[in-house]
């Protein structure tokens, strides 16, 4: 009976045990039961006949492998491959959202550590969504609609507010607002958390016009309000990347690269950036600690690495070497949750490689997935 007494006791504390290992997981990407650090890169199709998110599962030491597909019930556009922002993770690394070109309308996903869950699907309320942002007190999601300028639609953003505990996206009434220029091929949007404190701003650029646009967030209602608009010093900028009330602008034209300052009234200040070692950077990625920005050409192929000064704002050539070849040439780019690898999509050969972030800036290529396993059509990364 003693002998029968005591096996059960430790079945009892193994499932225990087993139950206590489960609640160590929280429901998203981040850490699994032995404690290991888990997540996903995800990019986008964009293809007409169905618009689908490619999931690569990562390992604790950033290795990718493909996870599955998932369709976002909606449909791309094969275009608008020079843009930043089409997948958007939320900041607690539960939810993706998604921008689907082709029928005007953003896709929800809840995300936890073995796969992806379709939530809903909700109208863009303008025209060919490109760009998502979302703010870090997890409560608003803002879509830039591109418009079509070519049949006078305009581009305008527009806001919604998502359930922290769903990712269910409800419309912020009256929130639309068109552009200044709107038929100027806007190509990314971003919320800016002014100096990490209560104060939030968005930032549009308009790309063929090579002007900044900000708006103001009002933080209970979510509306926002015009500001200013300010022309920049870089040909038809692209991507915007945001730290605390610093702004960081990759554009296709030399300079390639510009910095601002942003107050919490949507005004611009220039800040001065370094000569530009590239010819044409269309994206700008950063660690969320505010450490590095990295910027990727298009057409030479490369990234370059800067370290930020917290204070200042201002950029300097960061790594040994500063500048990283892509052989295979490079797309958007994106930074895992704790800073450790970025991850590039590879126009050239239909893939992703990804790279290690060393101490100094530097990037250390890692691995490169199989040859055309994304499509053509393939925009847009969000990693975790």
């Amino acid at each position: 009976m003693k002998k029968i007494n005591s096996l059960a006791i430790i079945f009892i504390i193994i499932i225990i045990s087993t139950l206590n290992s489960c609640e160590k997981y929280t429901g998203g990407p981040g850490t699994n039961t032995n404690g290991s650090l888990l997540g996903h890169v995800f990019v986008l199709s964009n293809q007409p006949s169905g618009n689908n998110i490619f999931d690569f599962y990562r390992d604790q030491n950033g290795y990718l492998e493909l996870n599955r597909t998932y369709s976002t019930m909606g449909f791309g556009s094969a275009n608008d491959s020079f843009t930043q922002g089409s997948l958007s993770y939320s900041p607690n690394g539960r939810y993706l959202f998604v921008a689907n070109a082709g029928d005007s309308s953003i896709s929800s996903f809840s995300v936890n550590v073995n796969n992806a869950i379709y939530v809903s699907k909700i109208y863009s309320q303008g025209t060919n969504p490109v760009s998502l942002t979302l703010s870090k007190n997890n409560r608003f999601v803002y879509v830039l609609n591109r418009g079509l300028p070519l049949q006078h639609i305009p581009a305008c953003i527009y806001g919604y507010t998502y359930n922290a505990s769903t990712a269910q996206l409800d419309s912020i009434p009256n929130s639309k607002r068109v552009l200044p220029d709107s038929f100027s091929n806007p190509s990314c949007i971003n919320f800016v958390n002014i100096n990490s404190g209560d104060n939030y701003d968005l930032v549009v650029t308009e790309t063929d016009s090579n002007k900044l646009v900000s708006y103001t967030v009002n933080l209970t209602s979510g509306l926002t309000t015009y500001a200013q608009t300010v022309s920049t010093n870089i040909t038809n900028p692209v991507g915007v990347n945001a730290f605390s009330n610093f702004i960081f602008v990759a554009g296709k034209g030399t300079p390639t690269n510009a910095t601002y300052s942003l107050d919490a009234n949507g005004n611009f200040t220039p800040i001065t950036t370094p000569a530009s070692v590239q010819s044409s950077a269309y994206w700008v990625a950063g660690t969320k600690n505010g450490t590095f920005r990295f910027f990727s050409d298009y057409i030479s192929a490369t990234i370059t690495s800067f370290a930020l000064n917290g204070t200042s704002g201002s950029l300097t050539l960061a790594g040994n070497p500063a500048v990283t070849q892509v052989n295979e040439g490079i797309g958007e780019m994106a930074i895992n949750n704790d800073d450790r690898f970025l991850y590039t999509y590879n126009p050239k050969n239909y893939n992703i490689s990804f790279y290690t972030i060393t101490a100094s800036g530097g990037l250390i290529k890692q691995q490169e997935t199989t040859l055309n396993q994304l499509p053509l059509t393939t925009i847009g990364m969000a990693a975790w």
